[in-house]
């Protein structure tokens, strides 16, 4: 599972793995682990592959964030997707087949505009 939470002071993105009887939940891992505000995490899951994005406010304007862990959750590999000046916003996620697809809004120069990004 995939959440927001405030534990240490700023909004930050925690994943947590619940076996297959609902009875044992891992520690949380912080997948943003930064200085700014985390939020809208999404989660994709196949086999042992693990994808998760949010996005971020940690560099004065918000950027698309992307997880991937392949060893089940124990660690993950983080990588910033829009890294721009633009705000990037409404990240989602969804695979077929462990291939993944990206997609967010990113805005541009021009107020109640913007793109459509995929990766």
């Amino acid at each position: 599972m995939i959440w927001t939470d405030k534990f240490e002071g700023n909004y930050e993105i925690y994943y947590s793995k619940i076996d297959n009887e609902f009875q044992k939940v891992s520690k949380p891992i912080n997948l943003s682990n930064n200085n700014g505000s985390s939020a809208f995490p999404r989660l994709h899951v196949e086999d042992d592959m693990i994808y998760a994005i949010w996005y971020d406010y940690s560099p004065g304007q918000s950027d698309v964030f992307f997880a991937k862990s392949i060893d089940d959750g124990k660690t993950f590999l983080v990588q910033n997707l829009s890294n721009d000046l633009k705000a990037s916003y409404n990240p989602w996620i969804d695979g077929v087949k462990n291939n993944v697809y990206v997609v967010w809004n990113d805005g541009c120069f021009i107020w109640r505009y913007g793109n459509l990004f995929c990766s």
